[in-house]
């Protein structure tokens, strides 16, 4: 029996470094299985997360999109304001473990494309030339938090709810194996 006939129900929260391809994942499992599929960061900007207010407002979005999705949901990210949410409400936990230098290129190769497209990010900002040999750009966190995102996750897992199935898939077979048996009759 694999990882995913096992899995109970289709409320899934998707974690893993920058690069590791959780949006990519998400997007293909939920349309797989025809719920929807929820980027955390999207919100995070939306809402304007940085702020005690707007993390509120987060938590206040997450809560609804939850309950408004009682047939399942994928959730993607690794925001620490609403994990708590997202662990109570999720049956599942998917974790790309991804090695570093798979994440990595993938950051720099998307985050190249994007400062060249000159895309639009969640409609509020763009990856700007200009910040990337700084740390404050997508390139200096997904070397800064890529320790600190393994940690949270095993002491996350750890903490979670009694019945919470976590997945780790750690390489790209693994990941497209998942994903074509979840494409297959459920």
């Amino acid at each position: 029996m694999t990882e995913l006939t096992m899995m109970r129900g289709k409320k899934v929260i998707v974690t893993g470094p920058s690069g590791a391809g959780k949006t990519t994942f998400s997007a293909g499992l939920a349309r797989a299985w025809g719920v929807p599929h929820i980027e955390v960061d999207a919100l995070h900007h939306l809402h304007d997360g940085h702020t005690q207010q707007g993390t509120q407002r987060l938590r206040e979005a997450v809560g609804q999109l939850i309950a408004a999705n009682p047939g399942g949901w994928i959730f993607d990210g690794t925001n620490d304001r609403v994990m708590d949410i997202l662990c109570d409400e999720a049956d599942t936990l998917v974790w790309l473990q991804m090695p570093f230098c798979i994440a990595y290129s993938r950051l720099v190769r998307r985050t190249f494309r994007r400062m060249a497209s000159r895309e639009m990010l969640w409609g509020t900002h763009r990856e700007r030339w200009r910040s990337l040999l700084t740390w404050n750009s997508p390139l200096g966190w997904g070397l800064i938090l890529w320790r600190g995102h393994h940690r949270k996750t095993r002491g996350r897992i750890r903490r979670a709810k009694p019945g919470l199935r976590v997945v780790i898939l750690r390489n790209p077979r693994e990941v497209s194996r998942f994903l074509a048996e979840a494409s297959g009759p459920t």
